[in-house]
Parts: structure tokens; C-alpha cells; sequence
């Protein structure tokens, strides 16, 4: 297969078309994961279906870090690291961490005894807090650190593999964090303890439950470099086999034994579906002039998406219908037509509002002569 590159999203970054798309496709479903629920059975499906969604992301970050491994600078790769995902995440996290601090009023919450400013300056170790997908950037920061060991420990090819399955056990069997960490604290602890209770209990653990997706990402990009044809010569098999593991696992899942947070085995088999289907049909979608053009947009904006989301869900939507209707109605939904206008009320209203205001501060940007909006908003 030809390797055709694109330089999506103004970084630099060469990116495969197939990855490009796999982008817009995973934060389509980091967005379904925040706005789909339900009861009983639909709650389970749609666990199953769209939740976790942020492994696609870690799976992209891996198989792109071993793509682009060939000109590895440690110096430079954190510096574009931190530019253009950690200093964004600080960007968009500053406005809402100053509205967190003064106005917390729930007592529950571990920042809620410390005075604003420190409320305020905890609100981005403890980002979680204040934006719910935060945790993500201080945990694929981690692993940006551990570039250069991740890149030693791939030309060794047993100790990779060992490590690869070790890590995909851990993953399958031992449960995402849930990101309560109130059992680990109380309200005297002090912002530094809580500072490194969250880092424990919730980045470090994420980078160990998430931890084969991204190992699993650089080694399925090795695969495909030096197998170009493999999938193409065996795609009716190899998707034969995942589809039908998909749909095992899934029965299974929702019918018969469900667990929320072990689904890892499940998305990782979906990730890989949703991958050889893109890397299969890769011209065929950029065939179509406006689907190509729709995922590519999605694609460059799909950082700034995943940043701003969670603002649109949390303070306007669920504010603003919690004081249209008892909140129960949103949570429990008894109504199944219902249930599907709010998660398509609240999908839309996240995408969209993302994008406006994404689309309105690049453009101020723009008109400020500040062309690399990237490190500012993502985009």
C-alpha cells in the first residue's frame, strides 16, 4: 500500500491518511461515550459501544510515535509535545479553573478547603476536577517522557513482546481508575498531597491500564511497515475474526455479564476493526469528495474538540436542563425516544459549540498575526 502523507492540523506532523481518519473517528466516539446513556440493556450497549474512547487516542499516539521514530530528537520531540498538547491543555483549562475557584460550593470536593488561590493553582495538576478529560494530557505526558526507553526497548524484540503481552493482561483484567480518590483524603489534607494522591491514583494508573494501547499502537505500525500487504491480502479473514470476537464479546457483555470496567478487551478488538477498515478502504473514502472532507475537518479539530467538549456538556447542557426538568428524567430516562433527542440534543450541542468557538478564536487569532493557533487552542 502506498504510504500517502497529509500535514494535517498545521504541527508538522506527517500523518497517514488512515490515522487522519482514525482521528476523526475517535473523538466522534469520545463524544457519543459523554452524551449517550440510558437504562438497564441501552446503558450497557452503549457502555460497550462508545465509552472509553480515549484508547483510540493513546492507540493513534503510539502507532504515529513509532511511524515518526526515525527521526527521533528526544529535545525536540517535547518540545512540539508541549506546544502543541500540554500547553493548550493549560490554555483552555485557565478561564474555567478561575470561574472552579470561586465558585466551588461542592464540600465533597478535595480543592473546596483550600482558599481560591490555591484552589485555583491546584486546578491544573488536579485538572480532573475542573475538566473531566484532563487526566489525559498529564497521562500521555508521562509517556511522551518515556520516548526514548519505549524506543530502546522495541529494537530488543522479546523483551517487547513479553512486555506487550504482560501489559495487554494488566489492561484486560485489572479496572480503568475511577477517579475518585476521596477515600485518600480528607479536608485537611493539603494541596500537595492531593496533588500526588491524583497523580497516583489517577494518572500513573491510567498509564498503566492504557499503557498496551499504546505499546500495542507502535508495534501494529512496525507490522504494517514492514507487512504493507498482509491486511489487504488477508482482509476478509482477519476482519472475519475480529468481527466475530467483537460480536461474542458483546452478547456476552450485555446480556450476560457486564462489567463497566472491563471492557478494555472490547474496545481494543473495535479499535482494530475500526483500523483495518481504514486502512483497507482508505482510497475508496478519500473517493468521496465530502466524506473526505468532513473527516479530514474533524481530524484537525479534533484536539480542540476534545479540550472544549466536556465545558459544553457539564456547564451549559446539563445546568440548563437541570433546571427545565428534575434531573432524574436526564439520568434515568424512562423514555426511549426521550432518551434519544437529549443524546442527540447533547452530542450536537458539544461538537458544534466546540467548533464555533474554536472557529471564533482562531480567527482573532489570525487577525492578531498569531498563526500557530495550535499551541493556544489545539488547532
Amino acid at each position: 500500500m502506498e504510504n500517502s502523507c497529509k500535514n494535517i492540523g498545521g504541527g508538522g506532523h506527517p500523518e497517514l491518511v488512515y490515522i487522519t481518519y482514525f482521528r476523526a473517528v475517535a473523538i466522534i466516539f469520545i463524544l457519543l461515550g459523554h452524551t449517550l446513556w440510558g437504562r438497564d440493556t441501552i446503558y450497557h450497549s452503549n457502555i460497550v459501544l462508545f465509552e472509553g474512547g480515549t484508547i483510540f487516542f493513546v492507540f493513534i499516539a503510539g502507532y504515529l510515535f513509532q511511524y515518526l521514530s526515525y527521526k527521533f530528537d528526544y529535545k525536540e520531540y517535547l518540545k512540539k509535545k508541549f506546544f502543541n498538547v500540554f500547553l493548550p491543555n493549560i490554555v483552555t483549562l485557565f478561564p474555567f479553573a478561575i470561574i472552579f475557584a470561586k465558585t466551588l460550593t461542592y464540600t465533597d470536593n478535595p480543592l473546596y478547603y483550600l482558599t481560591e488561590p490555591m484552589r485555583f493553582i491546584s486546578s491544573f495538576p488536579c485538572g480532573a476536577f475542573v475538566n473531566g478529560v484532563s487526566w489525559f494530557i498529564w497521562m500521555i505526558t508521562m509517556l511522551f517522557l518515556l520516548a526514548p526507553v519505549l524506543l530502546k526497548l522495541e529494537k530488543h524484540k522479546k523483551v517487547w513482546y513479553t512486555l506487550l503481552l504482560a501489559s495487554l493482561i494488566f489492561s484486560i483484567f485489572v479496572n480503568r481508575p475511577s477517579g475518585n480518590i476521596l477515600k485518600y483524603i480528607d479536608s485537611s489534607s493539603g494541596a500537595l498531597k492531593i496533588w500526588l494522591v491524583t497523580f497516583y491514583q489517577i494518572y500513573f494508573k491510567s498509564l498503566l491500564h492504557f499503557f498496551s494501547a499504546y505499546i500495542g499502537g507502535m508495534t501494529l505500525c512496525t507490522f504494517v511497515q514492514k507487512y504493507p500487504d498482509f491486511i489487504f491480502k488477508y482482509k476478509k479473514q482477519i476482519l472475519a475474526v475480529l468481527f466475530s470476537v467483537f460480536i461474542i464479546s458483546y452478547i456476552v457483555c450485555v446480556f450476560f455479564y457486564f462489567r463497566r470496567n472491563r471492557i478494555f478487551f472490547i474496545k481494543m478488538d473495535m479499535m482494530l476493526i475500526i483500523f483495518c477498515l481504514l486502512y483497507i478502504y482508505e482510497k475508496a473514502i478519500s473517493s468521496k469528495v465530502w466524506l473526505d472532507k468532513c473527516l479530514k475537518f474533524l481530524a484537525k479539530y479534533s484536539f480542540g474538540i476534545f479540550f472544549l467538549h466536556i465545558y459544553f456538556i457539564k456547564y451549559a447542557l446539563f445546568r440548563t436542563l437541570s433546571y427545565a426538568q428534575p434531573p432524574i428524567v436526564w439520568y434515568c430516562w424512562k423514555n426511549t425516544i426521550r432518551a434519544f433527542l437529549y443524546a442527540s440534543a447533547a452530542f450536537w450541542f458539544a461538537l458544534l459549540g466546540s467548533l464555533l468557538v474554536l472557529w471564533v478564536i482562531k480567527t482573532i487569532l489570525n487577525k492578531f498575526g498569531i498563526k500557530n493557533t495550535r499551541m493556544f487552542i489545539g488547532v
